[in-house]
């Protein structure tokens, strides 16, 4: 509802302010005494063009302000107020000022909107009939507005707009079904290819190092015999096990004279041992160190493969695992 206008430096008026009331307004006068400037003032702020032909005094801006109260649920509930009412105040606020030099601003509440946003937002708030202009009542996309102002059916449109929701769900999911329908045996026959690649190979992490760890060992398998001869010549070069071995008698000596040296003999006892468990492990490293040709290819081609796969389907073999199940999940939807 308008409920004030006023209209500075515009054709005949130079500063008038009018209120309007709730029930019937109507304005009366002699043809000339400003009706239709008022009617004018009117449009413009709610969008239509004005020119510096309008303008009263061309040294001054011409401003132009109405104030609407938006009553009904429909408006205050609609999109297009959304960023200009508050919960509290229904009040819209439009101010239009323009000047000589084609300056014009244009203010909802505080806010710059353009000339398109105010028009569209006009649309909703005044319709103007005369000879030849009642635009709303010939408007068709004004018509679903006018019929909701008149019938109260919140409950059945909020259950329409969820039945409609779901109706638009499962159309897309028809749509999608329909679109996988015209390929189906092309998709299925390679999903099928796909599912039976990746079903070959284990996503578990530990398992795949554990046989990158084995492919390592066996490529090496003649370094780690070089690197096991050259620690062995090593340790037992010149005898270093005798050596120790020698080293126990003037220890027990040392011992016997001085008590507290009794932890080098401890001391001693660990480094023997410990040179045995080394020289009997590098042994048995040793033995374990077979370089057999067919598993060496056979590993080998494991590892290749798994390779084949990150690089179709990761980088990483998660990467690889997600798509596993996502062509899983896929192929039953075409196979059913």
């Amino acid at each position: 509802m308008l409920t004030q206008l006023t209209i500075q430096n515009f054709g005949l008026i130079d500063n008038i302010s009018i209120e309007f009331d709730k029930q019937l307004n109507i304005l009366t006068g002699e043809t000339g005494a400003g009706k239709s400037i008022l009617i004018g003032a009117l449009r413009i702020a709610l969008g239509e063009r004005i020119s510096s032909s309008q303008i009263r005094d061309k040294n001054n801006p011409c401003f132009i302000e109405a104030v609407f109260q938006i009553t009904t649920p429909e408006l205050q509930h609609s999109a297009i107020f959304h960023d200009f009412l508050s919960e509290n105040d229904n009040t819209l606020i439009i101010q239009r000022t323009y000047t000589e030099k084609n300056k014009n601003k244009i203010k909802i509440n505080g806010f710059t909107v353009t000339v398109t946003q105010l028009k569209e937002i006009g649309n909703h708030l005044v319709d103007f009939h005369g000879p030849h202009d009642h635009q709303m009542l010939l408007s068709s996309d004004s018509h679903k507005s006018m019929l909701d102002r008149l019938v109260h059916f919140d409950k059945s449109l909020s259950k329409y707009q969820s039945t409609y929701a779901q109706y638009i769900d499962l159309r897309a999911q028809h749509e999608k079904l329909q679109s996988l329908a015209t390929s189906r045996e092309r998709e299925l026959d390679f999903l099928s290819h796909q599912i039976k690649e990746l079903e070959q190979v284990s996503f578990n992490e530990t398992e795949y190092k554990k046989l990158i760890d084995e492919q390592k060992k066996i490529n090496n398998a003649e370094k780690l015999s070089e690197c096991i001869h050259n620690i062995h010549a090593v340790l037992d070069s010149d005898n270093v096990g005798e050596y120790i071995r020698q080293a126990f008698s003037p220890m027990k000596q040392l011992n016997h004279i001085d008590e507290n040296t009794s932890s080098l003999m401890e001391t001693l006892n660990q480094l023997q041992e410990t040179h045995e468990q080394l020289i009997t492990e590098l042994h048995d490293y040793a033995n374990g160190l077979s370089f057999d040709p067919q598993e060496a290819n056979r590993i080998n081609a494991k590892c290749d493969f798994y390779d084949d796969i990150k690089c179709k389907y990761g980088p990483t073999l998660k990467d690889a695992e997600n798509f596993y199940q996502s062509a899983q999940e896929k192929y039953n939807t075409l196979i059913n």
